[in-house]
């Protein structure tokens, strides 16, 4: 299960609290973001994987900064990062995957991953995020992904 808020601010001006941070890919897989990564240049290229992780190469070509968690059909979960050089202005970029039962990332991620390190599910973690959390907030998104049974 993944879950989000719907908040997008930029610094301390709020643009949304409906916006939709959960995509389900046409793998079934889902991908959930923070940071600038309002397009849908991560979705389409994720889209256009066949069972490969994408390169580092290919995450910095996008050129915007942004954390993603990305669960597959197979329920393995990874962390897609990147972020700008100040001084060189050149994008880096992170690729790891999740070995605990929950992960979170954007400017709540402490407080989420402080309620499921406590036996928050997902949906109660972005609760705890929004309410302890000024950047987080608006409607909670919850996705669940679909096995092959379902």
């Amino acid at each position: 299960v993944m879950a989000s808020d719907g908040r997008m601010t930029e610094d301390n001006a709020i643009f949304s609290n409906r916006h939709e941070k959960i995509h389900r890919l046409k793998s079934g897989g889902l991908i959930g973001c923070a940071g600038d990564a309002g397009s849908n240049d991560i979705i389409n290229l994720l889209n256009g994987l066949r069972k490969s992780l994408p390169t580092h190469k290919q995450l910095a070509s996008l050129e915007y900064e942004f954390v993603c968690i990305w669960v597959k059909p197979d329920k393995t979960v990874w962390v897609l990062e990147t972020d700008r050089d100040k001084d060189t202005q050149k994008y880096t970029s992170a690729i790891f995957d999740v070995k605990e039962p929950y992960i979170a990332v954007g400017s709540g991620a402490a407080w989420a991953m402080g309620a499921m390190e406590r036996g928050a599910s997902a949906e109660q973690g972005v609760k705890t995020a929004i309410k302890f959390d000024s950047a987080c907030g608006g409607t909670i998104q919850v996705v669940k992904l679909e096995s092959a049974n379902d």
